[in-house]
């Protein structure tokens, strides 16, 4: 009776190797006969295929993939000409860029430079979706531009999406202009001009990049995102501009615009609007002419905005339309005159409690004496930010208490004399930042801050001067109370006279 297992188990073996066997022919005949010739099976990275190479390739940076891999063998030197995939995103540092010899002029090293980037762009244009062109000041070489060593390629560049420009220190022509209103498929463009060097008086001022807003540009009706910064030669936008009809963010920042245009009111897709620094936007520095108005009503039309940068453009008082922006989510306002205006809301219409979407408020350096009452009607704020004003403990009004989203509030560098107990009466309060109040002792316990639920960071301390011991006392009450609270977390921060350190990631508003 037990032979017939063993019989079934010595069959049920034989078919096992039977079948091993069987594979084991067939793996065989899949074999290269490469073996049968006595040649070593090919192992080297030059059998790779170039499709492959490009692919191990992208794992390395630019600069070795410009710079280096073409000169290992002359099959990498060709394949790295072609216009591959390692090319569609190019970021070029000009500074980097040590081929020329020390001894040349700083002008000539700018031509030479130039002439390199040229000459290795062109082979590849056909593949370029990305070029981002970086460089150093080069203070000599007034006449040339880090960015116009792309213009001669450019016209290769039919599937560019994404054109920027930094450091920009020549005049840009019609003829730059031609070669980039040629990109029909441009999505995003940056022209970003250096800070042009200060001039003797008597001397004509230096203007580098557009010398106006070019006509040109309307051509590019697919683009989305338009940078023009620091181009002093752009006092105005033409009404075409409303050709640009997909664009969503428009950054115009430290130009010389003195109006903008009712035809911006048609790019209704328009999410964030940048005109920091344009000065003459506001009436502190030019006085508007009667019946002019910087912000036409017709920005009113803007309903996708979201993000409105009006920094340092001169406003004594805050355009009207601006009220009627109902979508709107931050406006940055800092380094304006509000203050000096002469009625009690400083320049802040009412119609701001209209926005009933805006979370963040900056209005940092504004002169202000005290907060303007339309703030404590912003419902839906969260960073409130009233850094460097003058701001007494009595011009921060109780009605902040109804703010009951507000997470974050900046009022450093102001004339506080002591902790604003109105603080305590924010419940949803996270960060509350004191600093270089020159004049503020801790006069009381502090347990209205302690129990504030939600609190992550305080930030404290003087620049110049120091604490009285009687502040000290309350300070270190202060400190042990928010350990026993919050023991695994650091919420005090103390800044010391001069400490001059810029705030964590968690601590900027």
């Amino acid at each position: 009776m037990a032979t017939i297992p063993v019989r079934r188990n010595i069959k049920l073996r034989k078919d096992a190797a039977e079948n091993w066997l069987c594979r084991s022919r067939k793996r065989r005949a899949l074999l290269t006969s490469s073996e049968e010739l006595g040649e070593a099976p090919p192992c080297t990275i030059d059998a790779l295929p170039s499709d492959l190479l490009v692919q191990i390739f992208k794992h390395l940076d630019q600069s070795t993939c410009r710079r280096v891999l073409p000169r290992v063998c002359h099959s990498w030197h060709d394949l790295l000409r072609k216009p591959t995939a390692l090319w569609n995103h190019v970021d070029i540092d000009i500074a980097a860029e040590n081929e020329v010899v020390e001894v040349i002029q700083p002008l000539q090293i700018a031509k030479v430079r130039s002439q390199q980037i040229t000459t290795w762009l062109v082979p590849r244009a056909a593949a370029v979706k990305s070029l981002r062109l970086l460089g150093a000041p080069l203070p000599e070489a007034r006449d040339a531009t880090r960015s116009s060593a792309a213009y001669p390629a450019i016209a290769a560049m039919q599937n560019l999406r994404v054109l920027s420009l930094k450091g920009i220190r020549a005049a840009l022509g019609e003829a730059d202009m031609q070669a980039i209103s040629g990109l029909k498929q441009l999505r995003e463009l940056v022209l970003d001009c250096d800070q042009p060097p200060e001039v003797e008086a008597g001397s004509p001022e230096v203007k580098w990049g557009l010398q106006s807003f070019p006509e040109r540009l309307s051509e590019l009706s697919n683009m989305t995102h338009m940078t023009l910064s620091c181009h002093y030669g752009v006092t105005q936008l033409p009404t075409h501009i409303s050709k640009l009809n997909k664009l969503q963010v428009l950054n115009l920042d430290f130009c010389t615009l003195s109006a903008l245009p009712p035809s911006l009111g048609k790019l209704t897709k328009l999410t964030t609007l940048d005109v920091e620094g344009n000065l003459y936007l506001g009436d502190h520095y030019r006085p508007n002419e009667p019946g002019e108005e910087s912000f036409p009503a017709e920005l009113m039309h803007l309903k996708a905005l979201k993000y409105l940068n009006i920094n340092s453009c001169g406003l004594t008082k805050l355009p009207s339309v601006i009220a009627t922006l109902r979508n709107l989510e931050t406006l940055d306002m800092e380094d304006n005159e509000f203050g000096s205006a002469p009625s009690p809301d400083c320049g802040l219409p009412s119609g701001l409690v209209e926005l009933t979407r805006l979370q963040c408020l900056n209005v940092a350096a504004c002169k202000l004496n005290h907060v303007p009452p339309v703030v404590e009607r912003l419902a839906s704020l969260r960073i409130l930010d009233l850094t460097n004003n003058r701001l007494t403990n009595d011009g921060l009004p109780n009605g902040l208490s109804r703010l009951l989203n507000l997470k974050a509030i900046g009022l450093k560098r102001n004339c506080l004399t002591s902790v604003p107990r109105v603080l305590g009466k924010v419940p949803s309060l996270q960060e509350i930042y004191l600093e270089d109040n020159q004049d503020m002792e801790v006069k009381e316990v502090l347990d209205f801050i302690v129990n504030l639920p939600a609190l992550r960071v305080v930030m404290m301390g003087k620049q110049e001067g120091s604490w009285s011991p009687h502040s000290m006392h309350f300070m270190m009450d202060f400190a042990s109370k928010l350990k026993m609270r919050h023991p695994t977390q650091n919420i005090l921060r103390i800044s010391y006279p001069g400490e001059d350190r810029a705030p964590k990631e968690d601590e900027s508003l």
